[in-house]
């Protein structure tokens, strides 16, 4: 009888869990770069070494979709978005994050921010100083200022996805597995940024299915 009791205790959390994440794809529909995700559970069974007896195990999977959002025109010279399979570069508080939201700024020391400040990162892997009058950012993430290659945006991408892990602010983080290589020749449109990939339809249907299980 307890493990009757335990094992819809533990189906309704993993329903909890799932819906938590359709609600977190749906709260950031109108985030730029966001990638939406799924909470997967796979049951496994195990024989304990000790009584030789099955027990059935849950694994839980975070399936990210990382297929492209839309590329939306803003006229915005700072704003990029790439084509293909890369991210940016940002350094944050804890390493290097890596995402495909390209709003960026310049804040008061020149340096090239994103939208909450964090500096990103040149090809060189340092911070990106712009100072002068007219910037442009070319086909492949050179930096102009006022005519002049001053800088290159830094593009990377991983040979498995899978294994990159989610952070806040549609950025995520390598942690060593992913299979890291840098874009030589990435493809960037300029005063464009990629909005999020979610499919409000597709995510609300999901929602009524959670909450019906």
């Amino acid at each position: 009888m307890e493990n009757t009791i335990q094992q819809v205790v533990d189906r309704w959390n993993q329903r909890i869990d799932q819906l938590d994440a359709v609600t977190d794809n749906l709260a950031n529909a109108s985030s730029l770069g966001y990638k939406s995700f799924r909470i997967q559970f796979n049951e496994l069974t195990a024989a304990s070494p000790a009584t030789g007896q099955v027990d059935k195990l849950t694994a839980t999977a975070v399936s990210t979709d990382f297929s492209r959002g839309a590329i939306q025109a803003t006229g915005n010279p700072l704003d990029v978005a790439i084509e293909g399979e890369g991210f940016f570069a940002v350094q944050t508080a804890t390493g290097i994050a890596y995402t495909r939201r390209g709003n960026f700024s310049i804040n008061s020391k020149g340096d090239l921010v994103n939208d909450s400040g964090q500096d990103v990162l040149s090809a060189s892997g340092s911070k990106i100083n712009i100072t002068g009058g007219t910037v442009e950012i070319g086909g492949e993430g050179d930096i102009f200022v006022d005519g002049r290659n001053v800088d290159n945006l830094k593009v990377v991408k991983f040979t498995d996805k899978t294994k990159l892990e989610r952070l806040p602010g549609s950025m995520f983080r390598d942690p060593g597995t992913a299979g890291l290589t840098e874009e030589k020749r990435p493809e960037i449109h300029a005063e464009h940024v990629e909005t999020s990939n979610v499919n409000v339809v597709t995510e609300m249907v999901q929602m009524i299915n959670v909450q019906r299980m």
